[in-house]
């Protein structure tokens, strides 16, 4: 008996990928082009459009938000389940290195 056909290997695309992508997709290139340059199957191509304006918001702001320049290793759209209580110590954070104390 043959053995199962192999998987394929599961890619997680970062953020940063992804907006590029849509970037391509904006700029004309061909569905082909675009899954060659990334590959990347017709499906995820597809689902990536669908959540265009998902992407675009939020890379939109986690790039206001964050200054580290840790955007482009980002995978996931992962939101914090208490969103006022991050935005305080986030504040917190930056007034204490404002003012010099080591946090």
């Amino acid at each position: 008996m043959a053995p199962p056909p192999a998987k394929r290997p599961r890619k997680v695309l970062t953020l940063e990928t992804k907006r590029e992508i849509l970037r391509g997709c904006d700029e004309g290139w061909s569905t082909s082009r675009i899954r060659e340059n990334f590959g990347i199957p017709k499906s995820s191509l597809c689902e990536l459009k669908k959540a265009r304006d998902k992407i675009t918001a939020y890379t939109d702001d986690f790039s206001v938000a964050s200054k580290t320049g840790k955007k482009k290793d980002r995978k996931t759209m992962a939101k914090p389940m208490h969103v006022d209580l991050d935005q305080c110590v986030i504040k917190w954070y930056q007034q204490q290195r404002a003012s010099g104390v080591m946090v």
